[in-house]
């Protein structure tokens, strides 16, 4: 009886160190891709298109066409175009929806395909894990790549704009980059409340 709690606890310790690893991995992959947004949007760019030969190659080990390979083709063709205005997203934009879209139909259309016949679970995770998620998971870490991007302004700034990063005609259109957006501005929300409530030693000792 006492192992059964002692394995339970160790079960919650290796998920809360899980998590903490997990999060700090992703606030390291946002701190690069904003850091590097053109070498970022190239690797994107050359990992749709592996995904894409994926798709095809996939056919030969039972993957049916319909729907899976058309719809994933699909959706990455629509990641390709949403990722000519990279790291700058327009809301309202074809590209920006269809993606979002195509996230959830590229999802139904797997499961519909992994439910009715039989693969090994290996298999299916390798699947969503390379071809439906990847993708999508790095669009959403690239969110913070620049302090213009989602939720901020719709779009990209002018050519008109200095390069000290403010439009040459005065307006607001540069927001300070203390402000961060999505997964970073999250990550470091996270980072801040740890702060608070478990001081390091050295705030201790000051």
């Amino acid at each position: 009886m006492f192992l059964l709690g002692l394995a339970w606890v160790a079960v919650v310790v290796l998920v809360t160190f899980a998590t903490l690893c997990l999060a700090c991995g992703l606030y390291y992959l946002a701190e690069l891709v904003e850091e590097h947004t053109a070498m970022a949007k190239r690797v994107i760019s050359y990992t749709i298109y592996g995904i894409m030969v994926m798709h095809i190659l996939l056919i030969f080990d039972g993957i049916p066409i319909w729907p899976t390979v058309i719809v994933g083709l699909a959706a990455n063709g629509i990641y390709l175009r949403l990722l000519r205005t990279y790291p700058y997203f327009t809301v309202y934009s074809f590209e920006f929806i269809g993606s979002c879209v195509m996230v959830f139909v590229h999802h139904f259309a797997s499961f519909s395909v992994f439910t009715a016949q039989y693969f090994p679970f290996l298999h299916i995770v390798a699947y969503f894990t390379l071809c439906v998620w990847l993708i999508p998971f790095v669009f959403f870490i690239s969110l913070s790549a620049n302090e213009n991007t989602l939720p901020t302004v719709g779009s990209a700034p002018s050519q008109s704009s200095d390069l000290a990063g403010g439009p040459s005609d005065g307006s607001l259109g540069h927001v300070p980059r203390g402000k961060r957006n999505g997964l970073k501005a999250l990550l470091g929300w996270v980072q801040l409340k740890a702060d608070e409530y478990f001081p390091s030693r050295k705030k201790r000792l000051i």
